[in-house]
Parts: structure tokens; C-alpha cells; sequence
């Protein structure tokens, strides 16, 4: 066994050279060979990097996926016509937050009338019979009485979601 010599002696105490144990050199290395993969491959100062990944378009995917979706779940909700919309307690909850934005301020925030006729449990319908397709109708394209056609402002998933609900106040959905 050798003995291992001193570098330097400071107020006593020695600093020996001994090699550093092996699995810490191990540890450096792998970590020297993982930022140097991590340098090639992802966007640094070597440039956009081999996978060409990019936060701005990984973003812009994510964007466009929750687009589609959102897409979907309209188009499948408008194509499943207002008397499957009205059994839909999602579309239901949907059109309180319409009804609250848009039709409170005539019909009242509890929908019991107002400026416009009360719609929680009318004795009789003022326009139509009170079926999903007639209020629907009623909420497009408005009456000669003074409802205003919402269905240019409110778009077609909106006119059905907030029928869901007027139509939920007299039928509520079990």
C-alpha cells in the first residue's frame, strides 16, 4: 500500500490526494453524457436542436386539439336536434349561464317574469305551446310582441342550450 502524499498543510490540518470514489465519477459522467444527448437533441445555443420541438408549437398544437374538440362537442350537440339537447343536464347547466347573461335582465334572474312573461310556470305559453322546437323557435327568431331574435347573437349551440333550460324550468330533467 502506498502512502498517499500530502499537497499542503494549513493551520495544521493536511490535505491528502486521495482519488475520488468511483460511482461519484460514474454519477459526473452520466450526467455529463445526459446534457450533452439533452444539447443535441432540444432547442440551446447549438441551434433549434434534431427534434425540432418548440414551445410556441407544442402551444399552438394543444390550441388546436382543444379547438377540435370543443368543435366536436358543439357540432354533436347541435346535430343531436333540441329534444335530445333538452335531456342533456350539461346543456341544461350551459343555458343557466346564457339565460343569466342574455335573458334575465326581460324574464327576471329567476325567470319569473318581468319586462317579459314569466317562464318558471306560465298558465299558458304567451307565444307557441311551450314545446322544445317552439321555444327554440321563439328564442331564433323572436315574436311580434317584443322578444328580440337572440339566434344571430347567440349562435345555434347557445339558443339550444338556454331552450334546454327554459324548457328544464316546467320539465325538469330526472
Amino acid at each position: 500500500m502506498h502512502e498517499p502524499k500530502i499537497l499542503h498543510t494549513i493551520d495544521g490540518i493536511s490535505e491528502y490526494d486521495n482519488p475520488s470514489p468511483p460511482w461519484i465519477i460514474g454519477v459526473f459522467l452520466a450526467t455529463l453524457a445526459f446534457a450533452l444527448v439533452y444539447q443535441v437533441l432540444f432547442p440551446s445555443w447549438f441551434g433549434p436542436g434534431l427534434l425540432k420541438w418548440s414551445q410556441v408549437k407544442m402551444h399552438a398544437e394543444e390550441v388546436q386539439a382543444a379547438s377540435a374538440l370543443a368543435a366536436k362537442v358543439a357540432s354533436t350537440q347541435a346535430d343531436a336536434g333540441i329534444d335530445a339537447v333538452v335531456k342533456d343536464p350539461a346543456a341544461i347547466e350551459a343555458g343557466k349561464a346564457v339565460f343569466a347573461a342574455n335573458c334575465a335582465a326581460c324574464h327576471g334572474a329567476t325567470a319569473e317574469g318581468g319586462i317579459g312573461p314569466n317562464l318558471v310556470k306560465p298558465p299558458y305559453w304567451v307565444s307557441g305551446t311551450g314545446t322544445p322546437a317552439d321555444i327554440e323557435h321563439i328564442v331564433n327568431t323572436g315574436t311580434a310582441k317584443g322578444m328580440p331574435a337572440w339566434g344571430g347573437v347567440l349562435g345555434k349551440t347557445k339558443v339550444q342550450q338556454v331552450t334546454a333550460f327554459v324548457y328544464s324550468l316546467e320539465h325538469p330533467v330526472k
